[in-house]
């Protein structure tokens, strides 16, 4: 799927011990079932793939078995964030709109992409 939800906490946070407690919650199998059955939002679990309760809505099969091959988004990458909302959609949005050509856009993007690299 193209989307996800994302839960961090700043190494500078004043509440690490709350905040690992509700990252241990959310991603506990009772809460991803809970929230998967509920929502039908995949599970962050890869082991809920087989769940029989899981597997009774057919879309959201298709989701978790997908989740098996999925890759986390630009790991490791400082500034990811930027570089998607300066670079990458702007990228994107230009030469499916037809404002650029793919050439003049893809240069444009490797130049912004570079000037943020180096930050």
């Amino acid at each position: 799927w193209s989307s996800g939800t994302v839960i961090v906490m700043n190494k500078d946070s004043k509440a690490k011990d709350a905040s690992w407690k509700f990252m241990e919650f959310w991603n506990s199998s009772k809460t991803q079932k809970y929230w998967a059955k509920t929502v039908a939002f995949p599970p962050t679990r890869l082991d809920l793939v087989d769940n029989p309760t899981l597997k009774e809505n057919p879309d959201l099969v298709l989701f978790m078995r997908a989740a098996r091959y999925g890759k986390v988004y630009l790991p490791g990458i400082a500034g990811v964030g930027k570089i998607e909302n300066e670079v990458l959609v702007p990228l994107y949005e230009s030469i499916f709109y037809g404002q650029k050509g793919v050439k003049e856009a893809m240069l444009e993007a490797h130049r912004k992409l570079n000037a943020i690299l180096a930050e």
